[in-house]
């Protein structure tokens, strides 16, 4: 157990984002909630400073699998102790990404009205906070941000 004299201990997680780049990801391509690049900017590789790239953009089908992937991280965290999980949804990873319109080009579902674009958070949060994913957990965050992209 990771608590010892009534401290508490929280994880935070998240998805990457578009900050990112194949050689931060074992050549894999990232995914994005919208195929648009960084332009502004450089990103620290171990082979050095590097463009962004496009990244691929996530198919509406995929999307389960990320919400699986947030879910498995919070039974983890259970397992693992902790007493409470903070799903980070700014600073430009994944779900935030979902829900700026500056980055949110998509077709479809999970674009267009603020309801549309934040569907995914909704998804995730509901996924992570069920009972019986999060019943041993004393609250699950969800981390926000009042900036724009």
């Amino acid at each position: 157990m990771l608590c010892v004299a009534n401290g508490k201990i929280f994880l935070q997680f998240w998805h990457e984002e578009r900050a990112y780049h194949p050689l931060l990801n074992l050549g894999a391509q990232p995914v994005t909630s919208s195929p648009i690049a960084i332009t502004s900017n450089e990103v620290h590789v171990p082979q050095g400073k590097k463009y962004y790239v496009v990244l691929r953009e996530l198919c509406n089908d995929e999307l389960s699998d990320i919400i699986t992937g947030f879910k498995k991280a919070t039974e983890n965290a259970q397992v693992s102790g902790f007493d409470s999980v903070e799903v980070h949804c700014t600073n430009g990873y994944l779900l935030d990404e979902f829900l700026r319109d500056g980055v949110n080009k998509r077709a479809g579902y999970y674009c267009g009205s603020i309801k549309n674009r934040a569907q995914l958070i909704f998804e995730v949060i509901y996924a992570v906070s069920s009972y019986e994913v999060a019943n041993e957990l004393d609250c699950v965050f969800l981390r926000l941000t009042a900036t724009t992209a």
